[in-house]
């Protein structure tokens, strides 16, 4: 098959026909979204909330296409940092540039970001994080980011996103600087929307991708995934779940092909988190699934009028991943859930 070719010879989304991506509609809303952020003025940085945070990066192998695969580490530094902001994509970060880790064994969190996101869209929660002792890495799903949906709607995203997780966590605990900073037997995993879905199946979820056709029956006007016909996709024999996985809090998570038993495998402490006004994943058909199939709940909250680009990190523009519905304050609401964040996993990873 050849692969979709999102920018056209006039500059314009190219949506070429291809039978197992998910509907162009939804990769030009994302891709769109996040070039007019990302290409907006520059505001200037805001206060710092706290002590600067150390960051750095790394790029690894991709289990699935064998090229790269981007991530960034945030973490407690070994000293004090210059008090600095770092401009990462469209965002102010509370970091600056690090290799040496605050001394001991930190508990891991990696974070999944959303369809067609980026390894820098959750930096406040990953800064949150650090400041409370973890370290955390969030990755750039090759093949499904804002540069790239190339494997949008295939396994090599529905399936291949945990087992970049995976290797993310290999590859940390093998890194000649972090693989003595973290420790292994403390790991929990956090993600938006589809990195939430990816999150409930590195902690056990069985996806069903048969559910798709059903969602769409019900919703034939969906534009985000419904427009096309649903691709023909089946579940690897290779397990998304990974066992050294003790915690996961999911924000906003995709749950179409979640059915009654896809979620009963999960043991883990899971937190959900999600937005009351959604109109990208409908609660009724993916966060309530998702809430009366597992097992056991930590948390669920709910965020009243939030719609759902609220779990992305504050940023000034007009582009739909900046703006909230009136009287939501996205940066009060991101306080709240960072801070629900640092305790769960404090209490899910001692």
């Amino acid at each position: 098959m050849k692969p979709v070719r999102l920018l056209g010879r006039n500059g314009s989304l190219d949506c070429s026909r291809e039978e197992r991506k998910l509907p162009c509609v939804f990769k030009k809303t994302l891709l769109l979204a996040f070039t007019l952020t990302a290409c907006a003025h520059v505001p200037p940085p805001p206060p710092l909330t706290g002590p600067v945070m150390g960051y750095t990066t790394r790029t690894w192998r991709d289990p699935v296409g064998s090229g790269p695969m981007k991530a960034v580490l945030f973490f407690p530094p070994m000293r004090p940092l210059v008090q600095n902001l770092a401009r990462l994509g469209p965002w102010w970060a509370e970091v600056a540039p690090s290799e040496t880790v605050a001394f001991g064994r930190h508990p891991l969190v990696v974070i999944s970001h959303g369809a067609a996101g980026s390894r820098f869209g959750h930096h406040d929660l990953a800064v949150a994080l650090a400041r409370a002792g973890f370290v955390v890495c969030t990755i750039e799903h090759p093949g499904d980011n804002y540069a790239d949906q190339t494997r949008v709607g295939t396994e090599k995203v529905l399936l291949g996103r945990a087992w970049h997780v995976s290797a993310a966590i290999d590859a940390l605990l093998e890194d000649p600087v972090f693989g003595q900073s973290v420790d292994a037997t403390r790991i929990g995993v956090a993600g938006f929307s589809a990195g939430g879905y990816t999150s409930l199946l590195l902690v056990g979820a069985k996806p069903d991708f048969s559910r798709w056709a059903g969602y769409c029956a019900r919703h034939p006007d969906d534009a985000v995934f419904c427009k096309t016909p649903p691709p023909s996709l089946t579940v690897d024999e290779t397990p998304t779940s990974d066992s050294r996985i003790r915690a996961a809090f999911v924000m906003a998570p995709l749950g179409i092909f979640f059915g009654p038993r896809s979620l009963s495998p999960i043991r883990t402490p899971v937190s959900v988190v999600v937005a009351e006004k959604d109109s990208v994943l409908l609660p009724a058909e993916n966060a309530e699934v998702v809430r009366a199939g597992l097992p056991s709940i930590s948390a669920f909250t709910e965020i009243p009028g939030a719609d759902h680009f609220v779990f992305l990190a504050p940023c000034d523009g007009e582009a739909k991943l900046c703006a909230d519905p009136p009287g939501v304050n996205r940066r009060v609401v991101h306080r709240q859930v960072n801070d629900s964040a640092v305790k769960f996993f404090e209490a899910s990873l001692r």
